[in-house]
C-alpha cells in the first residue's frame, strides 16, 4: 500500500493543523498574560519585558499564529462570505501596523486592542474547529468497529445501518442540515465504488476519502465492506 505525498494544503485541511495552531495559541497567551500579571502586581512598577533576542522569538511565534490561523480557515470553512470577513480582518490588522504614523500617539493602544479582540476570535474558531474534527473522528472510529455495517446492499443504503451522518467541518454557526442530506443521498454507482476504493488503497483515511470522492462518510463504509467482501 503506498502512501500518498505529504503536501502542505492537505495538512493545512487536517485537524493536526487546528492542534499545532492551537498550540501556538497558548504560547501567545502565556507571554501576554505574563506582563499583564506583572503590570497589575501592585508591588512591580516597571514594565516587563523578555530579553531582545527572546522577544524577536516570540514575535515571530506570535506572527505565525495568526497567519497560519488564516491558512487553515481559507481551507477548512465552508462559508465563502466567512473567508472573505477573515481576510478583512487580518487586512485591517496589517493596515493599522503599517500605518501607525498616522493614527497619532493613540496608534499602539488601538492596535493592541485590535490584537486583543482578533486573537479572542481566532482562539473561537480554532477551538470550534478542533471539536468538530473530535467528533468526526469518534463518529469515524464507531462506524470502523459497527457490527451492522458487515451487512451491505453495495449499490443502496446498508442494512440496518445508523443514520446519523457525521458533522460537516468548518467554521459554520447554526448550520441546518440541508434537504438533500434529510432526504438521504442518491445510491451509489459502480463507477464511484471503485473510485472510492482505490483512494482507500493509495492509503487514504476515510474520512480523506470522502472528502476528495465527495461522498458522505457513510457511503465510505459501504465501498469499505464492499471491498472486504469482494
Amino acid at each position: 500500500m503506498t502512501k500518498p505525498p505529504l503536501s502542505f494544503t492537505a495538512w493545512l485541511s487536517g485537524k493536526q493543523a487546528v492542534s499545532f495552531a492551537l498550540a501556538i495559541g497558548v504560547i501567545f497567551l502565556i507571554t501576554n498574560y505574563q506582563n499583564i500579571l506583572h503590570i497589575t502586581n501592585p508591588e512591580n512598577k516597571d514594565y516587563f519585558n523578555y530579553p531582545f533576542a527572546l522577544r524577536v522569538l516570540l514575535s515571530h511565534i506570535d506572527s505565525l499564529f495568526f497567519g497560519l490561523a488564516t491558512a487553515i480557515f481559507i481551507f477548512q470553512s465552508k462559508s465563502e462570505k466567512q473567508k472573505i470577513l477573515y481576510c478583512i480582518f487580518e487586512a485591517i490588522m496589517v493596515g493599522l501596523n503599517l500605518n501607525r504614523g498616522y493614527l497619532g500617539d493613540d496608534s499602539l493602544f488601538w492596535l493592541s486592542c485590535y490584537i486583543a479582540v482578533f486573537s479572542g476570535f481566532t482562539l473561537y474558531f480554532l477551538g470550534t474547529l478542533a471539536k468538530q474534527h473530535n467528533e468526526n473522528t469518534k463518529q469515524e472510529n464507531q462506524q470502523e468497529t459497527s457490527p451492522t455495517q458487515s451487512i451491505l446492499n453495495v449499490f443502496g443504503e446498508p442494512y440496518n445501518a445508523p443514520k446519523a451522518q457525521p458533522q460537516t467541518i468548518g467554521f459554520v454557526l447554526n448550520a441546518n442540515v440541508s434537504k438533500q442530506g434529510k432526504a438521504g443521498r442518491p445510491p451509489l454507482t459502480a463507477e464511484k465504488v471503485a473510485e472510492i476504493q482505490a483512494h482507500l488503497a493509495n492509503g487514504y483515511s476515510m474520512r480523506k476519502t470522502a472528502e476528495a470522492c465527495g461522498v458522505s462518510l457513510q457511503k465510505v463504509v459501504e465501498a469499505k465492506n464492499a471491498l472486504k467482501h469482494a
